[in-house]
């Protein structure tokens, strides 16, 4: 596979800047390619080199945090707990809050997402031995995507330590916890 030249590099990530710049500001339907060919200041050709459309430059925006998912994962064994891989998907949701944002609000995108994380979680939850983890990934997937939206909505406060000593007190100690940390019994360390 041939490497992309530096030009070419600087050229998608303008277009994939702008897109989630403009989807911000206007919502993705409003877009024309021509809004995002200006806003990254290239030409109309120039886009079409790159994306046969506007939903190929969203999807390769999704691609990238597909493989930051898939990274995380691979950087912790199966046998682990989820709490690092959580930690560390934090921390790449910090680096790039606006293209995590434009990710999570696209039809599509969230389905994958979860689906990914059902699928993570519940082979997780097996290899500590769980016997009924397809129903709590199922659940702790839903908790993490809907903490993930309340974070990004709350611009990234409060920081990522919290955050993931929320979702594991939700986790382990259910909405009580959460709710009143005073009131909630210790916790368990191996979520």
């Amino acid at each position: 596979m041939s490497q992309e030249s530096r030009q070419v590099r600087k050229t998608k990530q303008a277009l994939r800047d702008a897109l989630i710049e403009l989807v911000d500001e206007r919502g993705f339907e409003a877009l024309t390619v021509t809004d995002i060919a200006d806003r990254a200041d290239v030409g109309r050709a120039t886009f079409y080199v790159h994306f046969e459309d506007k939903t190929a430059l969203l999807k390769s925006i999704t691609d990238v945090v597909y493989e930051q998912f898939a990274e995380i994962a691979r950087s912790t064994p199966p046998e682990s707990a989820a709490l690092p891989a959580i930690e560390l998907l934090l921390e790449r949701v910090a680096e790039r809050p606006r293209l995590y944002h434009v990710a999570l609000n696209q039809s599509g995108v969230v389905e994958h997402l979860r689906h990914y994380l059902v699928q993570e979680l519940d082979h997780r939850l097996a290899a500590l031995g769980a016997t009924q983890q397809t129903p709590a990934a199922q659940i702790a997937a839903g908790a993490l995507e809907g903490l993930l939206r309340w974070w990004l909505a709350n611009h990234l406060k409060p920081p990522a330590t919290e955050v993931v000593d929320l979702y594991r007190r939700f986790l382990v100690q259910g909405i009580p916890a959460v709710v009143d940390p005073g009131t909630a019994p210790p916790l368990a360390s191996n979520v």
